[in-house]
């Protein structure tokens, strides 16, 4: 059996045999696994999507889904993003919208990132993040995501 999960380079997918989980970030166990894996490589991206949903608050969700599946690149970085805010940030809710502007003909996802903080000290968390995180997935991202941070 072919089992088909994310490695460690977020835009990578590495296929296993059978059960062996060693390829796997040591943050999941084996029973945690089920939620990522998938012998099907055309359920795969919606997989990782359902779990996404459980991660993120999806503001207009079809949108997001189909922009999700016609960027499935994007798919590791978003379940790796959540890791990165919490250390820069605590635990605190994560948004995702799609901006789009048709007469351009774009579409960009936010991260948004829900906060109690002054407004100082979240324009400096939010670069801190940007050195930490987005800084290292921007040149693969391009224009199709970004994040920011909001008052609650």
């Amino acid at each position: 059996m072919q089992t088909a999960v994310i490695n460690d380079n977020s835009d990578l997918i590495t296929y296993i045999t059978d059960n062996d989980f060693s390829l796997i970030d040591q943050e999941y166990k084996p029973q945690q696994m089920k939620q990522i894996v998938e012998t099907s490589i055309y359920l795969f991206p919606y997989q990782l999507i359902d779990i996404l949903e459980k991660r993120y608050i999806f503001e207009n969700a079809q949108e997001i889904i189909s922009f999700l599946l016609l960027n499935k690149d994007l798919l590791s970085m978003l379940l790796k993003a959540p890791y990165y805010i919490e250390r820069i940030f605590g635990r605190v809710p994560l948004y995702l919208e799609l901006h789009s502007d048709p007469e351009e003909n774009w579409d960009e996802l936010f991260i948004v990132i829900k906060t109690n903080l002054p407004a100082k000290e979240a324009v400096k968390r939010e670069m801190q993040l940007f050195d930490f995180w987005f800084s290292n997935v921007i040149q693969k991202v391009g224009n199709r995501l970004n994040y920011t941070e909001e008052p609650l």
